[in-house]
């Protein structure tokens, strides 16, 4: 595919989706196509379960990409696949470089130092990224990028993001396209893609919980002092409620599916969700969505903050987040204001990258219907 032109694959819980975007010179970019197929059972919390059906329709997406109007005739060599799953964490590390004379501090120093960061860490997990934290040159204490300083004794305090080995080679095992297409892979870590698109620089710098909600699993990280401090994945997400809804009602999963999409609500509406089934139904779904709820506070207060210190709040992704009212649930359990995006739009591509290559963008956010309600009803009480 034309260097123009960017693709990117999701291979989700609930679906597999793939799209295309164009670059522009000025570095913006758009989406041209966007495709996905629904995935049953054969990808389990974020990991690839049945290699062959998830081939089928990583294929099938991949078919209707080239062939969409947008981008025929072109065929797609290069592919950037998101990389997550129940097993993607963080551990903190820290390294010594102790240099024989003061010397600017160059990409090569810091380099090592983050290799030397991950040696003694568990041989049961696979290094994903490694992110410094602060550095410490000479006694000082520095917060930003020390490349260019000079000094000889650095030390640096590492956030490194690992996961099991077996995520990666169960995508490794995926066949891309066709039989004999030969695409070549760069896997880029979904949440930190997430942060790079979503956050401003001063919810990185205030402290904000980034959680992105989805089917089968919920992923929180906390940024703050503008860097990385923590990244857990919860094995739980919107797929929890759907299957509370499919035991309750007696129902098939798929019934319960539509259910909560088309009548669930976190918090119930007084005035409209007073008939016996819909108090019945959102019932299930308040119990299941406040008891993720309750584990992001928990983990977010395992990770030694106090959601009060997270200034920023809440930015809150992903598609099971998109239930009615669960914004608002999650401002009234966590007591944290909140930023919900609603969907993405690709906006302009970052000219810095991550050490998987990726690009970063943008997306676009709404604020949450509770803040709205609020504002507005603050209006009213001063006019």
């Amino acid at each position: 595919m034309n260097a123009r032109f960017i693709a990117v694959l999701e291979i989700g819980s609930s679906k597999v989706k793939g799209a295309v975007a164009r670059t522009d010179s000025d570095g913006g970019a758009t989406f041209v196509a966007m495709h996905e197929v629904k995935t049953i059972n054969c990808v389990r919390h974020g990991r690839v379960q049945n290699v062959q059906e998830v081939a089928a329709r990583v294929e099938e997406v991949l078919r209707r990409l080239e062939n969409d109007p947008a981008v025929a005739p072109r065929k797609i060599k290069r592919l950037r696949i998101a990389f997550g799953g129940r097993s993607l964490t963080s551990v903190h590390s820290e390294a010594d470089a102790k240099l024989p004379a003061e010397v600017e501090i160059t990409d090569e120093i810091i380099e090592r130092l983050k290799r030397d960061a991950v040696f003694g860490l568990p041989a049961d997990r696979h290094c994903v990224d490694v992110l410094p934290r602060s550095f410490n040159v000479d006694g000082a204490e520095v917060a930003s990028n020390v490349v260019g300083m000079f000094g000889r004794n650095i030390h640096a305090a590492m956030t490194v993001i690992l996961a099991a080995p077996d995520n990666r080679t169960a995508l490794e095992r995926v066949r891309l396209g066709a039989e004999g297409s030969q695409i070549e892979r760069v896997y880029i870590p979904r949440q930190l893609a997430i942060a790079r698109m979503a956050l401003t620089p001063s919810e990185q710098q205030l402290g904000c919980a980034l959680v992105d909600f989805g089917a089968e699993t919920t992923t929180l990280s906390i940024h703050r002092d503008g860097v990385l401090h923590t990244l857990v994945t919860l094995p739980m997400g919107g797929r929890n409620i759907t299957r509370d809804l499919a035991a309750g009602l007696s129902i098939t999963e798929e019934q319960a599916e539509y259910i909560k999409t088309a009548q669930a609500a976190a918090i119930p509406d007084p005035q409209a969700d007073t008939a016996g089934e819909a108090k019945e139904i959102n019932s299930y779904s308040q119990a299941r969505a406040g008891e993720i709820i309750a584990n992001i506070v928990h983990r977010i207060e395992q990770a030694g903050f106090k959601t009060s210190e997270l200034t920023a709040g809440i930015v809150l992704t992903g598609r099971a987040s998109r239930m009615r009212r669960m914004p608002e649930l999650f401002e009234t359990q966590t007591k944290m204001c909140l930023r919900f995006l609603s969907r993405v739009r690709l906006r302009s591509l970052s000219s810095s990258k991550s050490s998987s290559g990726s690009s970063a963008s943008t997306l676009s956010s709404s604020m949450s219907r509770s803040r709205r309600a609020r504002a507005a009803a603050a209006a009213r009480r001063g006019s």
